[in-house]
């Protein structure tokens, strides 16, 4: 799990599912549920399991147990909370990890 910096929002994981979901702390309520799906190949899921936010918190970093990867989500402006993020929510990318 994780809380934005500015405390507006908690990222939670959730391995069994390959989601992140991502809430409004004041309410409690879902902002965004971001799709982690595997990658072709694995049988089994993509596990994501911590979360990290970048510097501008436009791009949320999500470890993936599985896949041995970091997989990249640039975030929208409503999720981020923020007026600069121009991201859809999607996952963006993957980079592995040796």
């Amino acid at each position: 799990m994780l809380v934005s910096t500015n405390g507006s929002r908690l990222s939670v994981t959730s391995g069994s599912t390959d989601r992140v979901s991502v809430l409004d702390v004041a309410n409690g309520e879902l902002v965004a549920e971001l799709p982690d799906a595997p990658p072709s190949g694995p049988a089994q899921g993509s596990t994501p399991s911590n979360v990290a936010l970048s510097a501008d918190r436009a791009r949320l970093f999500v470890t993936e147990a599985a896949t041995n990867a970091v997989a990249i989500f640039d975030l929208s402006a409503k999720t981020a909370v923020i007026d600069g993020a121009r991201g859809t929510d999607q996952l963006t990318g993957r980079v592995p990890i040796d």
